[in-house]
């Protein structure tokens, strides 16, 4: 089971195919570290969770460039803004980018519920992962539709 590339998940790798550390798209875009890889038990490379402990840095404020350059579109920029929460921001259909964060964060809320005690909550987890599932299902139908 490979651990994560410290370079490719805080930036960029410069040797590519050849490294010998994973390099996962999505583990790079996640913080949840896969419970498998840290008890030291097997896991897939293609796993969406982190295979590291890295403690990733806060990247620094960066205004953003559209709200200058015919405005932002994105409800939740990661880039700063001047104009004030209150104004409204003009919405398009969700790109790529919107729709794996959106797969990260329903992973997230599946992860969160495996971790629950199942004794406890088996029939509310049992609806919820049900929902999930049909969730990811509809989220695989609209990347389709992107990648298509």
């Amino acid at each position: 089971m490979k651990e994560d590339c410290f370079y490719f998940i805080t930036s960029t790798c410069a040797r590519g195919p050849q490294c010998t550390y994973r390099h996962s798209q999505e583990a790079k875009n996640c913080q949840i570290v896969c419970s498998n890889w840290k008890n030291g038990t097997e896991c897939l490379d293609a796993c969406p969770y982190r295979h590291s402990d890295y403690q990733i840095k806060e990247k620094p404020a960066v205004e953003c460039y559209w709200e200058t350059h015919g405005g932002c579109k994105k409800a939740d920029c990661p880039y700063v803004h001047k104009q004030s929460a209150s104004q409204p921001v003009k919405s398009d259909p969700p790109c790529l980018l919107d729709i794996h964060k959106l797969r990260c964060d329903l992973e997230k809320i599946n992860f969160d519920l495996e971790q629950l005690n199942l004794t406890e909550c088996h029939q509310y987890q049992t609806i919820s992962v049900k929902n999930i599932g049909e969730l990811m299902k509809e989220l695989r139908e609209i990347e389709g539709v992107f990648q298509g």
